[in-house]
Order: structure tokens, then sequence, then C-alpha cells
């Protein structure tokens, strides 16, 4: 039987994103398909020394690693690379040697401390790296500058530098991190920043240019580098400056969303005015503050149904600036989306950092025949082609969405012609699946096996 460990920075229900949600999706359908699947995940809150993996119940085998030291990691993840980083490391590394895996697939970095991905590349083991961010070429993990430009270019490190030292919310915890990848004599990084942001920028260019190249020696210790996009491939080749070898393989739809279209009645637009879909969280990258900029620029006949998980302070600003404008669906399964999408005219993907695949809220409502209406960046134009299937604007330029959803508003024909049009980029489970068994079996450096 071939044993599986899924390494991620994070695991549901704690902890909430795509790349986690992909990890237990794929951990349950491998463990059904009699692959020995296990994950092995970082601490959550409160619990014993640094020492030891804790099981939790249900969901397979997850292991988590205990740090009692880290009280809000959500908030703190880059705390990783420095409290209590190295038993992190250490425990991490010993579960590894314990388990024996035949392959090691890697799918989210953060979180994950320094020593331990160094010691993934030094291993020699079969690793696996799914690419779901830009962690291992990005201290913000979204290849952007100022919130919204995309960096220019790597730089072999050296232009990460401006990111990470332009206030207190980045500079500290990549300081940190910096520390352990490069530690010096005397005071760290960290410690002493104030003296060191401007008179030492050789120093602070040779720190991230170090920093790069353990992303450098991670992806090329991969047997397999996965990517969702083609376009995502292309932007590690840029961010890297190398000739990355990897595999395109997008991400798949449920079989619960494939079930619950055979009750999918049509898709009909304009029945009353423009009503508008939101699927998501509201982190700032996601971007529900621009849609909301723009509906407020937008005739009241403009309504907007946000779908999705948001804080008790978000909801009550957003009831109380658009108060029966906007309706919210704070919790939702996929067999539920028949019915939330019924009278839905456009679903608005109005992130502001370039992901590396298509949302899948962007798969769900184009299965749906729900034209999209995405921000233009990374893995979203793979998805949308605009005036085809959807409509693109500038990312974060609410006026400029305004402008696009008003022309829908005053012309219901464009949302017929573009619903004709819409296809999910996206797999089935099992083609994914599939897929992945072969990548795992034989990848682009030749067989894992024997």
């Amino acid at each position: 039987m071939t044993s599986v460990l899924h390494v991620t920075g994070g695991y549901p229900p704690e902890q909430e994103g795509g790349a986690y949600a992909y990890t237990a999706w794929l951990h349950r359908r491998l463990r059904a398909r009699g692959l020995d699947s296990t994950v092995l995940t970082r601490p959550l809150a409160a619990g014993g020394r640094v020492r030891r993996c804790r099981a939790v119940p249900g969901d397979g085998r997850v292991l988590r690693i205990t740090n009692p030291r880290i009280r809000n990691w959500d908030a703190h993840w880059d705390v990783a690379t420095s409290l209590g980083a190295t038993a992190w490391a250490e425990v991490a590394t010993s579960a590894i040697s314990d388990l024996d895996p035949a392959i090691v697939h890697v799918h989210s970095v953060v979180g994950l401390p320094v020593a331990f991905l160094r010691h993934l590349s030094a291993s020699g083991r079969r690793v696996v790296l799914t690419h779901h961010d830009y962690g291992v070429c990005c201290p913000r993990f979204t290849l952007q500058r100022d919130g919204e430009r995309t960096c220019p270019t790597a730089g072999h490190g050296s232009a990460c530098a401006p990111c990470a030292w332009e206030g207190p919310r980045w500079a500290v915890p990549v300081a940190r991190r910096l520390d352990q990848v490069l530690p010096v004599s005397g005071t760290p990084v960290a410690h002493g920043m104030h003296r060191i942001v401007r008179p030492h920028a050789d120093r602070r260019q040779h720190l991230y240019r170090r920093w790069y190249e353990i992303g450098t020696e991670l992806v090329a210790a991969a047997a397999v580098n996965i990517f969702p996009t083609t376009a995502a491939l292309g932007a590690f080749r840029r961010a890297l400056e190398a000739d990355v070898r990897g595999a395109v393989l997008p991400y798949p739809l449920p079989d619960e969303l494939v079930a619950a279209h055979a009750r999918w009645s049509g898709y009909v637009p304009g029945r009353a005015g423009l009503l508008l879909g939101f699927m998501g969280t509201d982190q700032p990258l996601k971007g529900l503050d621009v849609l909301l900029k723009a509906l407020r620029l937008l005739p009241a006949r403009v309504r907007l149904r946000v779908m999705g998980r948001l804080s008790d302070r978000s909801c009550r600003r957003i009831t109380s600036q658009l108060t029966d404008r906007v309706e919210i669906v704070r919790d939702y399964r996929l067999g539920d989306l028949p019915e939330l999408l019924r009278d839905v005219d456009a679903v608005v993907v109005p992130s502001t950092w370039e992901e590396t695949g298509p949302p899948m809220v962007t798969s769900e409502a184009q299965l749906f025949g729900v034209p999209v209406v995405a921000s233009r960046l990374g893995g979203m134009t793979a998805a949308v082609a605009d005036g085809h299937n959807g409509v693109l604007f500038r990312p974060g330029d609410h006026r400029g969405l305004a402008d696009q959803l008003r022309e829908l508003l005053d012309d219901p024909s464009r949302l017929r012609a573009m619903s004709a049009q819409a296809r999910p980029l996206a797999t089935t489970e099992a083609e994914h699946l599939d897929r992945l068994l072969h990548l795992y079996a034989v990848g682009p450096r030749g067989a894992l096996g024997g």
C-alpha cells in the first residue's frame, strides 16, 4: 500500500482557506481509494511542550504538533520561524522519519519552519509540492506590492526587501524568519531592525537572497511541482528566474456539487434589476470591500448576496451601510448552491491578489451557467474570457467594476450570451485523482517507484 504524508500549514475546521480545504478533501479521497494517507500540520493554541504529535479525532490520521507558546497562530503565523521553530522542525522531522512515507506531499508552506523545509529539500525523499500560493518565492505569498501592484520581478530575492521592510506588520515577522535562515552574531535582525533598515541595504539584500535560495532549493528538490494553471507555472518561472519543471492540474469540482447541478432549474437573468453574488470571506485579499464600494455607486436595483464566513464586525458594518441591498448567508453547503444561485445574475470575484488558480467559486458559478465578473489577475484570467463567458476589470478599481456592472444592468442580453458560454475550468474528482496518482508514480524527473 502506497503511503502519503500531507504536510500543510493548516487544516479545517480550525484553519480555513482553499489550500487547507483541498488537503482535507484529498486526504479523505486517497484513504477511500485504499492509500495510507496521513496529515501532518501545525500547532493549534495551547498544549504540551513542542516535543510530540497529537492525533486529531475523526477524519482519519491527522497529526498536529503541539506548541503552547503560540496563542493566536492564524494572526501571527510568521512566529513559527522564531518562537519554538527549532523544536517544531525537530518534531516534524522525527514524525516523517517514524512514518517513513513513500511520498511527502507539501500543500502550504505558511507557518512551516524554514529548518523543516530545508530538511525536506536535503532529505532525498520523494516530495510532491502543490503551489496553492507563491509562498516559496514571496514573503507575502501573493507576488504583490503595495497591496495591489503585481511584483515586477523576483530579482533573485533582492526585490523582496521593499515589501518586508515597509512597515511593522510585515517587517518584524519576516526579519524573524530571516534570523533563523541566516543567524548573525550579536543582536538579531528583528530586535535591531530600526537600526539597520536604512544603513545596511547590502546586508538586507543578502538576507533576502538567502530566503529566495531556500525557495529555489525546495522547488528543485521536489520530484513533482504541481500548478493549478499554466499561468501560475509561468509566474513561478518568472519569479524564480528558472525553468521550473511542473505539471498543470486544475482543481476538481466536488462530486457533491456536480450532483447538486441536477436540481438546477436554469439561468434566467435580469428578472428584477441585477442581483450579484459573492462567495468567500472578508479577508482583504478577497476584495469584498472593492465590491461594496462599487455597489454604493450603482442604483438601488443592484443588490448583493454575500455567501461565506464573515466576522460579526463585517456583518454589522455591511448591513448598517447598505441596508436592504445586501443579504448575508454566513453558513452554507455546496448542496445549497442551486437554491442560493437560483436568482443570481452574476457572481463577482474581486480578489486583489494574483491567485495561482481560478478560485473555486468561479468553477462553481460557471457550472450553473452564471457569468463571472472577476479581477484581471492570474488564474482568474484563465477561467474568464472577457466579454465571452464573463467580464474582467482592473484589480481594486471599484469605479471600473461599477461601470461594468452598470452595463450588465442596462443590457441583460449580454448576461444570457455569456451564460451560454460558461464552462468550469476544472476536472471531476475522479479525473483529478487519477491524474494525481499518475504524478505520484511518474513525475517530470522520472519514476518515483521502485
